[in-house]
């Protein structure tokens, strides 16, 4: 993944040089400079920083399971722990089971998928599994289990 989107931003770097800078026109019809400008601020720099800066914080409380995944969520989306059925340590092939990485539909459900191939499989009580990638999978179920009221 990042080998595209540096692959990118690399081409809008290497389009503002040639034609701000050397003022080389890119293209046929090429793009007018503020334009070219603006593309290099949003795709050349700014979404390079976001994708680098990208965390997913889970966090599980006595009553909530929550989460988010930062810089795309402004605040935490939160689940009550009794509609949670159950929790458990999965392994998960990123581009097979959801096409990729990111917020993503696939064929085992929703996924919050970062990096990684290990995470965590949120069965709710109404709805199919939520997947979340996590460094620490065991830790977030051993939380899970310790603070269930089902537990």
């Amino acid at each position: 993944m990042w080998v595209i989107i540096v692959g990118i931003a690399l081409f809008i770097w290497y389009s503002i040089f040639q034609q701000i800078v050397l003022g080389n026109p890119i293209g046929n019809n090429p793009a007018p400079d503020l334009v070219l400008i603006i593309i290099w601020m949003v795709i050349g720099i700014g979404f390079p920083l976001a994708l680098f800066a990208m965390k997913l914080i889970i966090k599980i409380d006595s009553e909530n399971f929550s989460y988010r995944l930062f810089p795309l969520h402004f605040r935490m989306h939160s689940y009550r722990l009794d509609d949670i059925e159950s929790m458990e340590v999965v392994t998960y092939r990123p581009i097979l089971d959801f096409g990729g990485w990111g917020i993503r539909w696939g064929r085992k459900g929703k996924g919050y998928i970062i990096s990684g191939k290990k995470g965590v499989k949120v069965q709710f009580r109404a709805g199919r599994p939520v997947y979340f990638s996590s460094d620490e999978p065991e830790e977030v179920v051993r939380a899970y289990r310790n603070l269930s009221p089902a537990s």
